[in-house]
């Protein structure tokens, strides 16, 4: 049976951290990369006016494995989404539903990429107050990947276009790579956890009052250092069945 063990941490109000790679009987440390924009992991925070319905912005997901891993044809992807306000409930029936979409490719020099994806598709739910963004991509081949080599995996788009239509723009949000599985032909072979380090990203942890909303920091969101809540990894888990 897969062995994984489970380091339980505070993300600070937003969620609970594991840290680890299961692949076979052994855990081992890892890291999932989360950031705005490229894939340097530089980009911690997006601040954004609310004033306009155009354009979109990028959000990153990469990461390293600490030891080989062979013939993998397969990821699902867990990205969930700390806020409770319209603007990121993108679930079906939520004010944002058709507004983000997934692709496996970037143009960002400084992100490796995966052999070529040849299908993908996602799914969001929304569950209290988590969001719950999941993607399953395939690749055309088999891929082994180097220990400590840091590979890119996804972008995903969020559209400026439910800025008039959706509240809660303005409001601070944790977003937090939760898990990556890995597959081969069709077996889930590994997982890795994501950490707040490292594995997420704040919106609006600026100040955001161009329409007159509050002004917010992340210090709302439960990003910061200084927790405001605690989210136990037992609560997500159950949250996230």
């Amino acid at each position: 049976m897969k062995a994984i063990l489970k380091l339980f941490r505070s993300w600070s109000g937003c969620l609970a951290a594991m840290g680890l790679l299961s692949i076979g009987s052994s855990v081992h440390a890892q890291v999932l990369y989360l950031s705005w924009d490229d894939c340097t992991g530089n980009f911690r925070d997006k601040a954004f006016d609310c004033s306009t319905t155009q354009g979109a912005f990028e959000l990153l997901g990469s990461f390293a494995t600490s030891e080989a891993i062979e013939q993998i044809d397969g990821f699902q992807v867990h990205v969930i989404v700390s806020n409770v306000s319209p603007w990121w409930n993108l679930a079906p029936e939520g004010c944002g539903a058709r507004t983000w979409y997934v692709s496996p490719s970037t143009q960002d020099p400084g992100c490796l990429p995966l052999e070529e994806a040849i299908s993908w598709g996602t799914r969001s739910t929304q569950v209290g107050e988590y969001t719950h963004l999941d993607v399953e991509l395939a690749l055309s081949s088999p891929h082994d990947f180097v220990a400590g080599e840091k590979r890119y995996l996804f972008t995903m788009t969020f559209e400026n276009r439910r800025a008039d239509v959706c509240s809660g723009c303005c409001a601070g949000a944790c977003i937090a790579f939760e898990r990556l599985d890995f597959y081969r032909a069709g077996e889930e072979v590994a997982t890795m956890y994501g950490d707040f380090g490292n594995g997420a990203v704040s919106w609006q942890g600026g100040v955001c009052g161009v329409r007159g909303g509050p002004i917010v920091t992340s210090a709302s969101a439960g990003c910061l250092a200084t927790p405001v809540s605690t989210s136990s990894w037992g609560r997500i888990k159950t949250i996230y069945r």
